[in-house]
């Protein structure tokens, strides 16, 4: 998802679904029991406070939650969730960080996003995002066959609700 402030033309992008071998599915039809990465970019041209993602997956799938002990099998398959950033410097370069943080009194303090899982949707939350651009990726697993319409994943501002970004919707169908 790409959003800029209000009054400027806002590009959109949808979260990508991929097998866990990385390969893109094509269309919204996806295979009851089988585990997909669903990957969200989140970008914006300047520095950001009180960041809200809010990406849904359909009622027929869970998310596969990286803290439980179950899931811990996951991780030799690229792992259950991840965060980079991405930001271009002033010569026109990219470098790619896996964290960001600080360091204060010689002491690493990382700044990672509060998570929040529920039932359809992952919530993220940053107190402060830096400019450029995040890939976030985490694993969910197809339950329940059906025909799931699933709302769009959406980031807005705490403080600004005027600069917010939203992708589409889709229909999923897990067969």
């Amino acid at each position: 998802m790409r959003w800029l402030p209000q009054g400027m033309r806002a590009c959109r992008s949808t979260p990508q679904i991929e097998t866990l071998n990385g390969d893109l599915i094509e269309g919204d039809v996806l295979e009851l029991g089988e585990t997909y990465r669903m990957r969200v970019i989140l970008s914006t041209s300047k520095n950001r406070s009180y960041v809200n993602l809010s990406v849904p997956v359909p009622s027929g799938a869970e998310i596969v939650d990286h803290s439980f002990s179950v899931s811990s099998s996951y991780l030799n398959k690229g792992g259950s969730q991840s965060e980079t950033w991405t930001r271009e410097t002033e010569y026109g370069d990219k470098i790619e960080y896996l964290e960001e943080g600080y360091i204060w009194g010689g002491h690493r303090f990382p700044i990672r996003p509060n998570q929040a899982i529920y039932n359809n949707e992952i919530r993220y939350s940053w107190s402060s995002l830096y400019f450029g651009q995040r890939e976030i990726t985490f694993l969910f697993r197809c339950t329940t066959p059906g025909i799931y319409p699933t709302p769009p994943a959406s980031a807005n501002l705490l403080f600004e609700p005027e600069v917010f970004g939203r992708d589409r919707g889709r229909l999923v169908v897990i067969r």
